[in-house]
């Protein structure tokens, strides 16, 4: 086995021995799916987080500092019961802060027999998805740019028991799709390159029987194939996918 990832590990009880083994063993990603939910302490309160924005904020930074490299997925719910415009301004900034490599937001869907169902303060469908549309807004963006600063960069990608060295020559689009769990997904596109732009990678695996295009994805997956169809040459790129 070359890689482990951890998978919707807790903020609450996230143990800081935890933080050294993925620091220090090769076989752990540097990849951590981490559910927020929310910026807003009243919210966190709301939802029995058990945490609050502080602890969150201390927790992510030590995070970043101990694991050089680490790639953070988190996911967070709006238009929650009671949610103020100050809440969401709240949150917003929150994500520009942390500037996240993946981000889901969902929108909260009001449930018979539970306790946020029967609270004060609900929103109209609107409301919730026009939230979902601009905190999305503000994820593409980070990505963009963290897009960018891959250009040029070597990386590993998974290709079902094979790891294949590629490397970037131009961004790629990674953008939220439609829908109510639409932020949990992905449409990848990678940018065609004309043969002037191919490069040779280091060692050539055996040629594989790939599809022309990607398929629409989750972010916490990665496609089963490298979208090229010119070995030992990369004809398109893909970037911001975490082994």
């Amino acid at each position: 086995m070359r890689w482990l990832r951890l998978h919707y590990a807790y903020p609450r009880d996230f143990p800081d021995a935890l933080i050294d083994v993925m620091a220090n063993e090769p076989k752990i990603a540097k990849y951590l799916d981490m559910p927020i939910q929310h910026a807003s302490d009243k919210l966190l309160r709301s939802m029995r987080r058990g945490r609050d924005k502080k602890f969150l904020k201390e927790l992510l930074g030590k995070l970043r500092a101990r694991i050089p490299g680490l790639v953070m997925r988190t996911t967070f719910i709006v238009g929650l019961p009671g949610e103020t415009e100050a809440d969401f301004e709240e949150l917003k900034e929150f994500v520009k802060e942390q500037r996240f490599e993946r981000v889901g937001v969902f929108e909260y869907s009001q449930e018979e027999d539970t306790l946020a169902g029967t609270m004060e303060g609900q929103h109209d469908p609107k409301t919730k998805a026009k939230r979902r549309r601009e905190l999305m807004a503000i994820q593409r963006r980070i990505n963009r740019e963290q897009n960018k600063a891959l250009i040029g960069k070597r990386v590993q990608v998974p290709t079902g028991d094979r790891v294949i060295p590629i490397i970037a020559d131009t961004a790629v689009s990674i953008e939220g799709g439609s829908g109510a769990s639409a932020a949990d997904t992905c449409a990848i596109r990678p940018i065609p390159l004309t043969p002037s732009f191919l490069r040779p990678i280091a060692s050539s695996p055996p040629p594989i029987s790939m599809p022309a295009s990607l398929p629409t994805c989750r972010p916490s997956f990665l496609p089963p194939f490298l979208p090229t169809s010119h070995l030992p040459f990369v004809r398109q790129s893909i970037l911001l996918l975490p082994p």
